[in-house]
């Protein structure tokens, strides 16, 4: 009979009917007002797909706001009492119609993840900037023409995309992301990278694809993290020569580009261990 017991015991654990200490799940509303009769410590608001041209009256009294979903709605601008929920880490604004963005947003001093894809931003507020604990940072398929040279102040900055824009050139600023493991720069108008760029020590991941490259840029060679290098789509005839020292390098996109048959060759004899696509 003890050791049917002892069994039981074992079988009981590998099993998980024991309690275990699972993450505390919160509510998640679709409404203000259903939000604002909420007094737990985190709330969490969902207003996707309302058709919004306009924020709800009372959402800046929802203190405690952790994250808010404002993605397909009609919303072209905020109002500055956006800055009075300091304590949300979530704000999601894709799929909107917003050209300009109030000064207050830079007051979000907890937030961490900001969608702001599918817009129609053609530039960015210095105060975003002032946004230094913000990770996660999504203007794909805006009109940004540039980025502001206080890019740099995004300390925190771990994955940047910057997808189909309208960028002409990376500022300076940017290598100051000491952080930054993502870049994403699809579908703009670049033909180069600034050299500051070599100072991201910890960028796994670079996306150059579809832009108006006829070389690569020095810098890349820089980059001794870089394992994915995406450069699809541009107009590149040859690699550098000593593209052999690029030994990180493990995946390496080179399709739709002026490569001869010699030049495919000599890349791939060049990097053995690179996964590359011509």
């Amino acid at each position: 009979m003890r050791r049917v017991l002892v069994a039981f015991f074992f079988l009981t654990i590998l099993a998980g009917c024991f309690p275990r200490g699972a993450p505390e799940r919160f509510p998640e509303y679709t409404s203000v007002a259903d939000a604002q009769s909420d007094d737990s410590e985190i709330i969490i608001l969902n207003l996707s797909n309302q058709s919004l041209a306009t924020l709800p009256e009372g959402l800046a009294s929802l203190s405690n706001m952790r994250r808010l979903r404002l993605r397909e709605n009609s919303l072209t601008t905020l109002p500055a009492a956006i800055g009075a929920l300091k304590l949300l880490q979530w704000l999601d604004l894709s799929q909107n119609r917003i050209s300009v963005l109030p000064a207050e947003i830079g007051q979000l001093d907890s937030l961490k993840v900001l969608y702001l894809s599918d817009n129609e931003l053609v530039q960015l507020p210095l105060a975003l900037t002032g946004l230094s604990r913000v990770q996660y940072l999504n203007l794909d398929r805006n009109a940004l023409t540039e980025l502001p040279g206080e890019i740099g102040k995004l300390s925190e900055m771990r994955w940047l995309r910057l997808n189909g824009n309208k960028l002409t050139k990376v500022p300076d600023g940017i290598g100051l992301l000491s952080q930054l493991e993502r870049l994403y720069l699809r579908d703009n108008n670049l033909d180069d990278l600034p050299d500051s760029l070599s100072a991201l020590r910890l960028l796994t991941d670079l996306s150059l694809s579809n832009n108006k490259l006829f070389r690569v840029p020095g810098v890349i060679l820089k980059m001794k993290g870089l394992q994915r290098l995406d450069l699809d789509g541009n107009q590149l005839t040859h690699l550098p020569s000593n593209i052999k020292n690029f030994q990180s390098l493990k995946w390496l996109k080179l399709e739709r580009n002026k490569l001869a048959e010699e030049e495919k060759e000599r890349v791939r004899d060049a990097l053995p261990t690179c996964h590359i696509s011509f």
